[in-house]
């Protein structure tokens, strides 16, 4: 089927306690695609990519302020078959250019989720406008 995608929208509290809702709403939605290939492979890497850039948003973007909103937009094409994932949020702007690569010779406890993102997911974009953090991320079936 071609045409228009089908769009799932949640938009949730920037807190920790809310990120499974996110995971587990990815995984029903994926869960309910026909013939999809290595279902819990792909449901796997999307839950992870997305829930480690809302980690991101609510600890770096709000700083913890638990008034903060993640609006998240999942939309599933038939054609060539793939998930997009648009999320946004109203917090602090983030940098790409502060952020250094993760020390895979001697580890480190943090700093792995976006390198962990980009491995994850076949594209992942950032930008800021009028505000706001917008991230896309496209997972290929």
């Amino acid at each position: 089927m071609m045409g228009q995608p089908d769009v799932i929208r949640l938009d949730l509290p920037a807190t920790y306690k809310y990120l499974n809702i996110i995971g587990a709403s990815v995984k029903a939605i994926l869960a309910r695609l026909e013939n999809l290939a290595e279902p819990d492979a792909v449901s796997h890497r999307a839950e992870l990519a997305i829930h480690e850039i809302c980690t991101n948003i609510v600890e770096h973007a709000y700083k913890g302020q638990e008034d903060g909103r993640i609006e998240i937009t999942l939309s599933i094409f038939r054609q060539p078959a793939h998930l997009t994932v648009d999320l946004k949020d109203d917090g602090c702007p983030f940098e790409p250019a502060n952020v250094a690569e993760p020390d895979l010779e001697h580890g480190q406890v943090r700093g792995y989720g976006l390198f962990l993102v980009d491995k994850l997911v076949n594209e992942v974009s950032y930008h800021r406008d009028n505000q706001q953090n917008y991230w896309h991320l496209v997972i290929y079936f």
